[in-house]
């Protein structure tokens, strides 16, 4: 619910950027320049982030308990395993670059556009090429889109169960009966096969002239493929999403660039793609039952059932926003400063982000490109490891006929340990920015972070079985931004 609200605010926020008042620029700045209906024709470039609306491809994985427990009459009973539903996670959130180029006749507006994205894991890549039709009025064009759609869905371990043993049942006392042993689970990894694919993309969207170098919009595509369905990766599914695209050949037009010197603040959002498994994206835990007591004093109690837990793999990139304060510096184009930020994710293994970073960038016109790297800092909390205890041993049975016998043993615990861990590392990347006034720009920005990670060995706190995630802690953070500035 969270993650679509966010999504669908996307082309809105853009869109309720209001031009401030007019203010001086420098003799060799020229200003953005003002522009009534603009022409959709020529090449453009953007990214876009959105999410599936349908067909996510979620599903809960039953494990069993590990088999019957056979019945007695006077031992104790076996314990039965714990039972958990593994959650193998669907395609919710995704975010991409697309590219195209326009012929404009009169309202009409027809073209051809390509995109590509990720729809979950970076190898998991989904991508179009569509033929574009649509009616410009103003600054707003309407338009329908069509074609052949791509897809790579990459073979993939999306959890694995891990039980614990079963108790051994109590011995019995003199002619009495043994109690029966606890019943354990074992290991079963959960994984799914890949697949290439090619099918149809339709939909439509709206998108609106912010200045002549920039629009932004909303638009819907729904996806359909043949082939098998795969857990985790749905075969036909809707899609919305949000578009930020830059016009070069109207962005451009003015060699002279513009103002970016000054301080700034501004809001960005995105997504986060982790790039190693350093813990779950879900996990499921349930202890054993506990054996049952022998009947009579002579008869063996039986053994605790193992416990039972889940590691899945995240799949799904997370969602990730915050904000950002930096100070530019410019020569002519040369523009360069230094800049801060901090973002929150919906992972418990980013759940805080942060960095400081020089950047350095060369303004075209109204557009500025830049490369930027600096200093990174992450808050992990993930969970790095589940346990499942085995179950405990049932009690002997006495010597005499008179109840009770032996005590059933106690079911395994299931454990979960998390990591508190604050990681220190480098990030890297680059982006894109245009101005829509003097004072507000918008962009897209893509950074690699590379994070400190240590191995994570947590004390099981008896005999079981421990399942630990795998090393490595780096993600690739796509994002769009929305700045304000200060000039001096």
């Amino acid at each position: 619910m969270i993650r679509n609200l966010l999504l669908s605010t996307v082309g809105a926020s853009l869109l309720a950027v209001g031009a401030p008042r007019a203010a001086d620029l420098p003799a060799l700045v020229a200003p953005v320049p003002v522009f009534a209906a603009p022409d959709w024709s020529g090449f453009y470039v953007g990214s876009h982030v959105g999410g599936a609306v349908t067909g996510r491809g979620a599903r809960g994985i039953v494990s069993g308990d590990g088999g019957g427990v056979i019945p007695t009459v006077f031992s104790g009973r076996g314990g039965r395993t714990g039972i958990v539903v593994g959650q193998v996670e669907g395609r919710t959130v995704f975010q991409g670059l697309h590219a195209g180029y326009n012929g404009q006749w009169g309202a009409a507006v027809a073209g051809v556009e390509a995109d590509v994205a990720s729809l979950g894991p970076l190898d998991d890549v989904l991508g179009s090429v569509r033929a574009r039709l649509g009616f410009a009025s103003g600054r707003v064009l309407v338009y329908g889109t069509g074609g052949l759609a791509v897809r790579s869905v990459p073979s993939l371990v999306l959890g694995t169960f891990v039980g614990g043993n079963g108790g051994a049942g109590g011995n019995a006392g003199p002619g009495g009966a043994g109690g029966v042993g606890g019943n354990g689970f074992g290991t079963f990894t959960l994984a799914r096969g890949g697949t290439d694919g090619v099918g149809v993309v339709g939909g439509g969207g709206v998108e609106v002239r912010l200045t002549p170098g920039v629009s932004t919009g909303v638009e819907a595509l729904y996806y359909s493929f043949d082939g098998p369905r795969l857990l985790g990766a749905p075969r036909d599914f809707l899609t919305v999403r949000g578009r930020l695209t830059v016009h070069p050949g109207a962005a451009w037009a003015d060699a002279a660039p513009a103002s970016w010197a000054g301080a700034y603040l501004g809001g960005h959002l995105g997504a986060l793609h982790a790039l190693s498994n350093g813990s779950f994206g879900s996990t499921a835990l349930s202890g054993g039952e506990p054996g049952g007591a022998g009947t009579r004093g002579i008869d063996g109690g039986g053994g605790g059932g193992g416990a039972l837990a889940f590691g899945g793999v995240a799949v799904s990139p997370a969602i990730l926003g915050g904000v950002h304060l930096g100070y530019n510096w410019q020569r002519a184009a040369l523009v360069y400063g230094a800049e801060g930020d901090v973002s929150f994710a919906d992972s418990d293994r980013y759940r805080t982000l942060g960095t400081v970073r020089g950047r350095l960038g060369w303004s075209v016109g109204s557009t500025l490109l830049y490369g930027t790297a600096g200093l990174a800092i992450a808050r992990n909390e993930g969970v790095r490891a589940v346990f499942a205890g085995d179950g405990g041993p049932g009690g002997n049975g006495g010597a005499i006929l008179a109840g009770p016998g032996g005590a059933g043993g106690a079911g395994g615990a299931a454990l979960a340990f998390r990591s508190r861990d604050t990681e220190l590392g480098f990030v890297v990347g680059g982006g894109l920015e245009a101005r829509l006034s003097e004072r507000v720009s918008a962009g897209a920005e893509a950074l690699y972070y590379g994070l400190s990670d240590r191995t994570f060995t947590p004390a099981a706190p008896g005999p079981g079985r421990l399942l630990v995630a795998g090393r490595g802690n780096d993600a690739l953070v796509l994002r769009t931004r929305l700045s304000v500035s200060f000039l001096p």
